[in-house]
């Protein structure tokens, strides 16, 4: 056997061994009625994705920048550089190729109450009109099962921040929360992190700042390309722009949940990340 064939075997070993785990994880998932009509629509699972070039968020929505990558990438040198990858995706489901290339994550995870009203409101915003609209009471209770998209929301940040936790240099966790709190505090980790601190000239001129406000939500929500248009998600599906961009504000779920709601869902909270340093 050839070098090629021999690396041929190997990769066909290899998604065939990421669909067989794949498919493992679709099993736990009910089969009922989920978000976005009945659980087991390839459309709503989202592959990892990065992007080759600089994002020219001013003339172009940002989903438009960036090139879709199946779900077995095995080779990540083979990639433009530099590489930004993006998922939704739990740690547990990520290829070898992207967990062991020694490249470095940022996971942004938010309040779960809001994070339950935002995906409420963007679903029936996006479904097709063929499929009802789903209530809050059947949401909050596909929530609170942990039926997601990506599986439970509290398993999908135990998954990244326990990374975190044995490989600091490797994961940066950043709360949603503080980033609107405190962008420039964030930003400046962020930095950091990546390896290109904001020199003391640059912070002097201001540029912290003007990255903050170029990149807040209320400039960029404001940008034509972001409200007009749509972005083709897959071959039978094209969202519009707008919808990705909605009100961005925190505590939103005291305006949609009853005090019985968001008590349950901070039990719940409470429950999965007790002794994980979290909270």
């Amino acid at each position: 056997m050839t070098a090629r064939e021999t690396r041929r075997v190997k990769e066909e070993e290899y998604l065939e061994e990421t669909q067989h785990n794949f498919n493992e994880k679709l099993q736990t998932i009910p089969r009922e009625r989920g978000w976005f009509g009945l659980l087991f629509r390839s459309s709503m699972i989202f592959p990892p994705i990065h992007c080759s070039t600089p994002v020219p968020i001013v003339a172009s929505h940002a989903l438009t920048l960036i090139s879709w990558v199946k779900y077995g990438i095995k080779d990540l040198e083979a990639l433009p550089s530099p590489r930004l990858l993006a998922t939704h995706f739990p740690y547990t489901l990520l290829p070898e190729a992207v967990t062991a290339s020694g490249s470095k994550f940022v996971y942004i995870w938010r309040d779960p109450k809001d994070v339950l009203v935002s995906m409420w409101q963007f679903v029936n915003k996006v479904n097709p009109k063929e499929i009802p609209p789903i209530g809050l009471n059947e949401a909050f209770e596909l929530f609170c099962k942990g039926i997601s998209n990506f599986g439970p929301f509290w398993d999908h940040v135990l998954g990244y921040w326990k990374v975190c936790q044995e490989s600091p240099n490797k994961m940066l966790f950043l709360k949603y929360e503080d980033m609107k709190r405190e962008p420039l505090v964030e930003l400046k980790k962020l930095a950091d992190f990546m390896g290109h601190p904001f020199t003391m000239e640059e912070e002097k001129d201001g540029v912290v700042e003007k990255i903050v406000e170029f990149c807040s939500f209320e400039h960029l929500s404001n940008l034509e390309v972001n409200k007009t248009g749509s972005h083709q998600i897959n071959r039978d599906t094209a969202i519009e722009n707008r919808h990705f961009f909605r009100k961005g504000q925190i505590g939103e779920s005291k305006i949609h949940l009853t005090s019985e709601m968001m008590d349950c869902i901070d039990r719940i909270t409470q429950h999965k990340f007790n002794g994980s340093g979290l909270i």
